[in-house]
């Protein structure tokens, strides 16, 4: 039925209802009728080969932009410029006049598709894979993703950025490839990446990166980052398959390599934050190794090994599923205590921290102190092993224990000097009303108590 025909017939029931419907339902109708009849004409209007370009122009100017008036001049300009292939030219006309019946009706889709399609004007082959997608799009129905689409190839054509991700800012230099998978996806090959937020940035190089239009996250290949990002000289990161996450501003690698110079490397998952610290020079990054070390870390007067976990500028080991992580107190190449601990810190001043482990002393080949639960700490400039009971009333029923002579300290703090070889035990909290004390089944003599 033509337009005209439709709104006869309007007319027609409105004034045949005329003597039995108030006013009100009668402009209903009338709004109805008008309603209807305009949507008629604008799908007709595409359909015009006369008024084609014009009709295209008209539906660019009602996205309301204020370069709006340039880009339809410029798509007038394309049309007489008629530099597309012919199949390529039917193909963009039929994309034109099928989007209204597909949904996509706005000004505002036709501006971003039409001004992308024209961008592309050097780039006929990606220009190709970008009406394919669109095509897609249009058979599911699916506006929505096709504006997100268009918006997103258009602020990439003009700076190379993505936009819509918030404080975070990322840029992406290198050949575009756009393919339909089940959402759009940008593909890049040989690309540097721009990673920013605020006057935090930093820029890498990847083999292939592949973003998420829609998920706004990207799946890269084969980068290295240098250690000095997060403050760690001499040593690399490197990245086989990872994630860039914009809306959480993160690097993320299940898989990846840290190696540092004159060692090998170590095997982890990892992540790099793109904020700094206030002021701090450093990009936060935390990195977990899968394994304990083929050789453990060493200083003068300890070792400590585990699976290596770097956390921002502190070093820390951790424990395995079947052992755990493990300092060794040494003097003359002989162990004198141990800790064993879910994690252990190592400080840029190669002080230790150790939140809550087990500590044994070895006295003799059969003879050793041991507490089971126990906050450490190694002061690097005293070089002295501090050994402090963990606060709260369960650790009141621990003490430190000699098993070979059935001996029983109750002290606050225990300080291990390797160069003494000796342990001094201390009561600390309240230690004028309750010293510490000794018990023992057999250690005492009658004579000397």
């Amino acid at each position: 039925m033509f337009p005209s025909n439709i709104l006869k017939f309007y007319v027609f029931l409105l004034q045949s209802c005329d003597c039995f419907l108030m006013r009100p339902v009668r402009l209903l109708f009338l709004w109805i009728a008008i309603l209807v009849f305009s949507v008629q004409i604008h799908a007709q209007q595409l359909s015009n080969p006369n008024t084609f370009s014009l009709e295209v122009k008209n539906w660019i100017l009602d996205s309301k932009f204020r370069d709006a008036f340039i880009i339809a001049d410029r798509w007038m300009e394309f049309r007489k410029k008629n530099s597309m292939t012919s199949e390529e030219a039917n193909q963009l006309d039929a994309i034109l006049k099928e989007m209204p019946s597909r949904g996509f009706k706005t000004g505002e889709i036709a501006y971003f598709f039409v001004r992308s399609v024209m961008q592309f004007d050097q780039q006929p082959d990606v220009r190709k894979e970008f009406m394919q997608v669109w095509q897609q799009l249009m058979k599911n129905k699916d506006p929505r993703t096709a504006l997100e689409l268009a918006k997103q190839i258009e602020n990439w054509q003009y700076d190379q950025t993505i936009p819509g991700l918030g404080s975070v800012g990322l840029r992406i230099k290198g050949d575009i490839s756009i393919q339909m998978d089940s959402i759009p996806q940008f593909y890049f090959k040989n690309a540097q990446i721009t990673y920013k937020s605020g006057r935090d940035s930093c820029v890498f190089d990847v083999e292939q990166f592949q973003w998420d239009v829609m998920g706004k996250k990207g799946l890269a290949q084969q980068a290295v980052l240098p250690g000095e990002l997060v403050g760690i000289p001499l040593a690399t990161w490197t990245l086989p398959i990872f994630e860039v996450l914009p809306r959480s501003g993160v690097i993320q690698a299940n898989q990846s390599i840290w190696k540092e110079e004159g060692s090998a490397g170590i095997e982890g998952e990892g992540k790099f934050f793109i904020k700094k610290k206030s002021g701090s020079s450093a990009f936060p990054f935390d990195f977990k190794a899968t394994q304990s070390l083929e050789k453990p870390l060493l200083d003068p007067f300890w070792k400590v090994n585990g699976r290596l976990w770097i956390s921002n500028e502190k070093r820390g080991f951790l424990a395995e599923t079947s052992k755990k992580a493990r300092l060794e107190i040494m003097t003359k190449n002989k162990v004198i205590a141990q800790v064993d601990a879910e994690v252990i810190w190592v400080l840029p001043d190669h002080s230790i921290q150790i939140p809550e482990g087990k500590f044994r002393a070895n006295i003799a080949q059969n003879d050793s102190i041991i507490h089971p639960k126990v906050r450490i700490q190694w002061d690097a400039k005293a070089e002295k092993l501090h050994v402090n009971k963990l606060p709260g009333l369960a650790s009141l029923a621990l003490f430190f224990e000699d098993s070979f002579h059935q001996l029983r300290i109750s002290a606050d703090l225990a300080i291990v000097n390797p160069e003494t070889q000796k342990i001094d035990f201390f009561r600390v909290a309240a230690k004028e009303e309750t010293p510490a004390w000794v018990e023992s089944y057999d250690f005492f003599e009658k004579e000397r108590v």
